[in-house]
């Protein structure tokens, strides 16, 4: 790995693609001072969280669609971590089917931020992590630590406890693991971005839904 590269993997991109929170602006002081004691630049554009032309978006659409296009193109940096989820990271996505990192990028979110995870690991075959946003590490007093050895590279295994009988007698299984929240893959069916599920494992983030709602 060259020089550049590696410096390359300490910057970290912070996006809002989807819903405003006020409160994050008090929190980036914090998260920024944290991440840097590790050695990471946390950097996120200054209208990121601004007056957007509906109250539960974080910034006008133009703002959020011009800062992810950047997020995925600029050489700079090679971690993009979503604010928050909440709804609208699914309307930015079809201006980004035509554009390719230009360097190997890791996106880190959850909730609507499933799609760009879609985005990521079945359009441009790049991997994600699905875990918390900023702003739910803010609210939930979340370590950053955990984050440390997947952001420097380094390999990193965790080990996963079975939740029912089924799944302790269940033969051992190796695929990618695939999926995020349930009502984001579900409005990406018949689109561009139709989740392809064959041969992976499909993770569900969602919890104490029906099983109605799940069949439907």
């Amino acid at each position: 790995m060259s020089k550049d590269s590696g410096s390359s993997l300490k910057k970290i991109k912070s996006i809002a693609p989807s819903a405003q929170s006020q409160e994050l602006l008090e929190f980036l002081p914090q998260a920024k001072a944290s991440l840097a004691v590790q050695g990471f630049e946390l950097s996120i554009h200054e209208q990121a969280i601004s007056p957007a032309e509906l109250p539960f978006f974080a910034s006008p659409l133009t703002v959020r669609q011009k800062d992810l296009l950047d997020a995925i193109s600029e050489y700079d940096s090679s971690i993009i971590w979503a604010l928050r989820g909440g709804y609208g990271a699914a309307q930015l996505v079809r201006q980004c089917m035509d554009i390719y990192p230009q360097t190997p990028k890791t996106i880190i979110g959850f909730s609507d931020i499933t799609a760009l995870h879609v985005l990521f690991n079945q359009h441009y075959v790049l991997p994600s992590i699905h875990g918390p946003n900023l702003s739910t590490c803010y609210s939930r007093g979340l370590d950053f630590s955990i984050f440390f050895p997947i952001l420097s590279g380094e390999e990193t295994t965790y080990a996963v406890r079975p939740f029912n009988q089924a799944a302790t007698n269940c033969e051992p299984i190796k695929a990618p693991i695939f999926g995020g929240n349930l009502t984001v893959l579900t409005t990406l069916i018949g689109t561009k971005l139709h989740p392809l599920t064959g041969g992976k494992i499909l993770l569900l983030e969602d919890v104490h839904e029906k099983g109605y709602q799940l069949h439907r």
